[in-house]
């Protein structure tokens, strides 16, 4: 009913859909594409797909719904942006492996480093010598960036749960200052 009335006040089905996809409400976004039309793949005017706006807004339910109901991963926006390159942009490694498990290209453009620039970085005053002193503490790392996809690996090879420590989401330019 509620979506009646506002429908009949003129908000489009498209518009609502993508205020379903922001707000992360599978339930409303199956509602609209499936009784009202709206296309899984359709951008109205220079709007976005649902499927883009889900990424943009990290709604990973709506994410989810899209892609298990036809949308394509691949699709990209009239500025060429793919959703996988959207998820990339916002640092949401978890939306790129769901998007790349469903077919969203991965391209490698340029080669930055010929060899791996992470690292782990303490003052010696900490007196972390280890990986496994690290257990307890709080870990910055910059999301979106190359450490983000790394440090599980570097846990696991080390026998160290990501549960033994808190990660902190930390901007690129903290890092240093934050010591």
């Amino acid at each position: 009913e509620t979506l009646k009335l506002t429908l009949a006040q003129g908000v489009t089905t498209h518009q609502l859909a993508w205020q379903a996809c922001e707000a992360d409400c599978p339930h409303i976004l199956e509602t609209l594409i499936e009784m009202h039309g709206v296309g899984v793949n359709v951008s109205v005017g220079d709007l976005h797909s649902p499927l883009a706006w889900a990424v943009k807004y990290s709604a990973r339910k709506c994410v989810a719904w899209l892609l298990d109901h036809g949308a394509d991963a691949t699709k990209v926006t009239k500025r060429n942006v793919s959703a996988l390159a959207a998820a990339s942009y916002w640092g949401d490694v978890e939306l790129m492996k769901v998007l790349i498990a469903k077919g969203a290209p991965m391209k490698m453009v340029s080669t930055i480093y010929q060899s791996n620039p992470n690292e782990v970085t303490a003052l010696k005053k900490t007196n972390i010598k280890s990986l496994k002193d690290l257990v307890g503490k709080k870990v910055g790392v910059p999301a979106g960036s190359s450490q983000a996809p790394m440090l599980p690996l570097l846990w696991k090879a080390n026998n160290i749960k990501e549960s033994d420590m808190t990660l902190i989401n930390m901007p690129v330019a903290s890092m240093v200052p934050s010591l």
